[in-house]
């Protein structure tokens, strides 16, 4: 396993685990980091596949960057999912190319506060095997990263997607990214699932989601390990960044993790200023 730091503060108490309008819990722990180290850890450019993008961060001591960068992203109409699936049927089916992006937008936004590059591309692949997890995970009512065969709407391609996704059965859409970066219950506390949305070294991700109803719950799944561009990153990524941060996106725990680092005697200060 590739050693890494991740310290969570926790800044006002958690309280119980979240839980979804059925009883279970909102999101499942993150998935696994790669053991053993997968194909793309020795490498240090983007898989010839990944799409060549700008990337750039956001600059968190300029206020009207800041301001003009959330509004951007978080006060835009939502594109309607347009879902094309049905759970009777074990249909994955599609989301409406406006609303993936959508999501891949808050993505990189988070990832550009956190001083990580942005441009991080939805990779076709990946949204297909994150689609069928979703449509898995509602189906069942359940999360799983290695769901069993008996499940409903099972498949190998929704396997595939449980296994290397962050999973959610409480919220979709750009506001399923604000549930894995807030990473909240008791079964979060290391924020695996904002670990691997702001991973460094990440160059595309895929996403899928189906609506809830009265019988099921909603799901949503971000397909976040990709083994072929997976490699030591350099610079850490730090959740809650220093400068001008909206106060919606402050959220209890604080963390930071950079790649081999050895952080074992290190002293953590935490200050108000006013």
């Amino acid at each position: 396993m590739l050693p890494a730091l991740v310290v969570a503060l926790t800044a006002i108490p958690q309280g119980a685990p979240a839980q979804t309008a059925s009883g279970g819990q909102l999101t499942a722990p993150g998935p696994k980091r790669p053991e053993p180290v997968p194909p793309g850890a020795g490498k240090t450019t983007p898989s010839p596949d990944a799409a060549v993008v700008t990337r750039s961060w956001i600059d968190t001591g300029n206020r009207s960057a800041v301001a003009a960068a959330y509004h951007r992203t978080f006060n835009s109409p939502v594109p309607a999912s347009g879902w094309t699936g049905n759970i009777p049927g074990c249909v994955p089916g599609t989301l409406a190319a406006d609303h993936r992006a959508a999501i891949m937008d808050r993505v990189n936004w988070y990832r550009g506060m956190a001083g990580v590059l942005d441009g991080v591309t939805e990779h076709g692949p990946f949204s297909v095997d994150a689609q069928a997890a979703a449509l898995m995970s509602a189906a069942n009512d359940q999360l799983s990263h290695d769901p069993p065969s008996t499940w409903n709407c099972f498949s190998a391609s929704g396997h595939r997607g449980s296994s290397k996704s962050n999973l959610s059965l409480a919220s979709q859409g750009p506001a399923g990214i604000d549930l894995f970066m807030n990473d909240p219950g008791a079964n979060n506390a290391p924020v695996g699932h904002r670990w691997w949305t702001l991973h460094p070294t990440q160059v595309r991700m895929g996403v899928g989601s189906v609506p809830g109803a009265v019988w099921h719950d909603q799901a949503m799944s971000l397909f976040v390990v990709d083994d072929e561009n997976f490699f030591p990153p350099t610079p850490p990524a730090i959740c809650e960044p220093g400068g001008f941060v909206p106060q919606s996106t402050v959220f209890p725990r604080w963390s930071l993790f950079k790649e081999g680092a050895d952080f074992r005697a290190a002293v953590v200060q935490v200050s108000v200023t006013g």
